[in-house]
């Protein structure tokens, strides 16, 4: 994580309570947040600490930060006795409000923190409906030179953001002029355009290699209703290598497969009651 940068960074937009339902069952999975400490902290063999610098935890729902800030430090204790590796408080950072309105603030935060050093920033996008993130939220992120993106796009809404007054707010600037063409396109094609509108910023920089993939998110009658995208810096070989039998296993994955992988995750792993308490 922190071989070729100086500073890691995370940062969750919709972090939520740190704990996920499964529709109406009762079948629970740890949230993003919480997978990202537990995978986001490492002792090495030769005893030094490999770990991000500190991590960003957004959302707008009160009652989730509060939540959320009880399973983190739970968290953060089991990643102490289990790693041997103390998080400080001011590591972590659980931010209630509107991620388009906190964003300015965090990323002045990174670069403070940052202070002229090499940095690299990963950050998960996860809205619950397409019209939680405005576009201009997207640029100011992918304008940062060293950062890498994990974004899943809700692409059962995307369509119905053009009915909105403001709907504008939320578009990319191809799909901007093209009202009319957005209600009758495939929400595959819009999510296609949507990421073809990011890539095109992170292409700017041109020191710098891109590379993206992708995995679809179907109902049982196959209708997309997510898209999961990676955007990242880091050397496409290696990505392939590590994401193509993961992608050619998931890719079309179905809400009913995710249902089953869950429910023997879960088999396995009781201790995660713990986080849902």
């Amino acid at each position: 994580m922190q071989r070729h940068v100086d500073k890691c960074f995370y940062l969750d937009l919709f972090s939520g309570c740190g704990a996920n339902k499964l529709g109406n069952l009762e079948i629970f999975s740890i949230g993003s947040p919480i997978v990202s400490i537990l995978s986001g902290v490492r002792k090495l063999k030769n005893g030094k600490i490999n770990k991000f610098d500190k991590w960003f935890f957004i959302d707008q729902n009160k009652e989730y930060c509060d939540s959320l800030n009880d399973r983190v430090k739970k968290t953060v204790e089991m990643v102490e006795k289990n790693e041997g590796v103390l998080i400080d408080n001011d590591d972590i950072r659980i931010i209630c409000g509107d991620c388009n309105d906190k964003i300015d603030d965090v990323i002045t935060e990174i670069n403070e923190l940052a202070d002229g050093s090499k940095i690299s920033l990963l950050v998960f996008i996860d809205p619950y409906k397409f019209t939680n993130i405005k576009w201009r939220t997207i640029e100011k992120i992918l304008e940062l030179k060293y950062v890498d993106v994990i974004f899943n796009f809700p692409t059962g809404t995307m369509k119905r953001s053009v009915e909105l007054k403001n709907w504008g707010l939320y578009l990319p600037p191809s799909l901007l002029s093209m009202k009319s063409d957005v209600c009758t396109m495939k929400q595959e094609e819009v999510t296609k355009r949507y990421a073809e509108d990011m890539s095109k910023i992170m292409k700017r920089k041109k020191s710098m290699t891109f590379y993206t993939c992708g995995i679809s998110v179907r109902t049982r009658k196959q209708t997309e209703i997510s898209h999961i995208k990676l955007f990242t810096h880091c050397d496409k070989n290696i990505i392939i290598k590590i994401t193509d039998g993961i992608f050619v296993k998931l890719d079309k994955l179905r809400c009913s497969d995710l249902e089953n992988i869950i429910e023997k995750v879960i088999g396995k792993q009781r201790g995660l009651k713990r986080f849902l308490k």
